[in-house]
């Protein structure tokens, strides 16, 4: 960080890049999250509903629901998805494989709970193989 003389401008200075690092309040802000539980209807019938989800299952009747953790931050949260129940769970097969991807919530305003869950991974992706490595072998130079 440049210091800047004068006590009033370095003041100043410190203020405009704290504020560029706040959300915006009428501009759609993005947090990095971990799934870390998901929420269709056969985890709700068979655990039931927790006292946190009640209210809001109550307002969005039929959204899918996730408990996530910001990935700067580490604080918990229950967040809807933006697509549906039937497109996530047809792409990536059940909430069981949706817990640990990385997401993002896109929101408005200052509250990233009212956000909606955007999912960046995919569950289907398959592993890098081990096979191929760049090891030289360097036994027969001798």
């Amino acid at each position: 960080m440049p210091v800047v003389g004068g006590n009033a401008r370095q003041d100043r200075l410190n203020q405009m890049q704290r504020h560029a690092k706040r959300p915006a309040l009428l501009g759609q802000n993005k947090k990095a999250i971990t799934i870390l539980e998901v929420y269709d209807s056969d985890v709700l019938s068979q655990d039931g509903v927790p006292d946190e989800l009640v209210g809001k299952i109550l307002q969005e009747p039929g959204t899918l629901w996730a408990k996530v953790r910001f990935n700067k931050g580490g604080r918990e949260a229950y967040c809807a998805f933006q697509a549906s129940e039937a497109e996530i769970l047809s792409t990536h097969g059940n909430s069981v494989l949706l817990e640990g991807l990385q997401g993002t919530i896109t929101y408005n305003g200052i509250r990233p709970e009212a956000g909606r869950i955007v999912l960046r991974g995919e569950a289907s992706r398959s592993l890098r193989g081990t096979g191929e490595t760049n090891v030289l072998d360097i036994s027969g130079i001798l």
